[in-house]
């Protein structure tokens, strides 16, 4: 049986040709990202002098002391008016980092979510106003507030207030990138099944709760998950609002800064990064699929 080639047109041999040359582009991509994670997982179990003399050869000798060092030395300390020295270990870092990380971006896209659906479901006046204000104040920079801020927070109580910090965190109601996602994401969710639920007798909260939400929670979890790996990271603002609560990142920064005091070497900080990002590593491992899963268009499931 004779084989038969079809003739390409040349649009089709340029789509191709792009085609093959997105997929090398993304795959030399892919790479680049794991490369410095593979670095920095081998390095972890080098002993200090072989790291010293060959950085980025593979280990002739494992030494996963590197990680018992860290787990056991690991603290953050901090001298507290009228209390004296106080020693933050581990478990208090991590916990910490847990609420943290879990309550703020919980808190601040429900919020998101629920200021977006107002401003694109509902006609008011104002709402054009307060949807551009809030793309103003997400391109404007808020460096230059940090000394009012303090100042600010200092007089209403919540500078070192650990619950209100979380209450006032995730960059607002209505403004920042995750309001104009949802924003956007509203906007591809149709009226029509508000309207149904209106025709049952539902109200407008009843409707929002048991109709509309649901169908945002894809876009939701996605906001989330980014928001928990941005705050779990996050060790300047503890180490700028929140002194007396220490989260793992900031332990770490304390630990990288301090690392000649104990007499450890660059293995031993690799390490302590490796420890640190494995709760991210995991969340990220079970949630790319759940989010593929439940992604919908207008209120269709695909």
């Amino acid at each position: 049986m004779k084989k038969r080639y079809v003739k390409l047109r040349p649009v089709q041999v340029v789509d191709r040709i792009f085609k093959y040359l997105s997929i090398t582009v993304m795959i030399v991509y892919a790479i680049s990202l794991l490369i410095p994670l593979f670095w920095m997982l081998y390095s972890s179990i080098k002993p200090a002098d072989e790291f010293l003399l060959s950085p980025y050869a593979f280990p002739k000798k494992l030494q996963f002391s590197n990680y018992a060092e860290v787990l056991s030395k690991l603290e953050y300390r901090r001298t507290k008016e009228g209390v004296g020295l106080v020693v933050y270990g581990l478990g208090d870092m991590f916990l910490y980092s847990i609420v943290w990380s879990i309550a703020t971006p919980l808190i601040a896209n429900f919020f998101n979510m629920l200021t977006s659906y107002v401003v694109c479901k509902y006609k008011f006046p104002g709402r054009n106003f307060i949807y551009s204000l809030g793309i103003f104040l997400m391109v404007i920079p808020i460096i230059g507030t940090g000394p009012a801020s303090l100042r600010i927070h200092k007089a209403l109580g919540l500078y070192d207030n650990f619950l209100g910090r979380i209450l006032i965190s995730g960059s607002g109601a209505f403004y920042g990138f995750n309001f104009i996602l949802m924003y956007g994401a509203w906007k591809g969710i149709p009226w029509a099944y508000a309207e149904a639920s209106f025709i049952d007798g539902s109200s407008n909260i009843r409707t929002f709760f048991h109709v509309m939400m649901p169908l945002m929670i894809p876009t939701f979890m996605v906001t989330f998950i980014l928001g928990f790996l941005s705050t779990w990271n996050d060790y300047l603002t503890f180490l700028t609002w929140l002194p007396s609560y220490p989260n793992l990142a900031l332990g770490m920064y304390m630990f990288q800064y301090n690392i000649k005091l104990y007499g450890l070497g660059v293995p031993t900080i690799l390490a302590g990064f490796t420890i640190t990002a494995i709760p991210t590593a995991v969340l990220y491992l079970f949630s790319q699929k759940t989010i593929m899963t439940k992604m919908n268009v207008g209120g269709l499931k695909g």
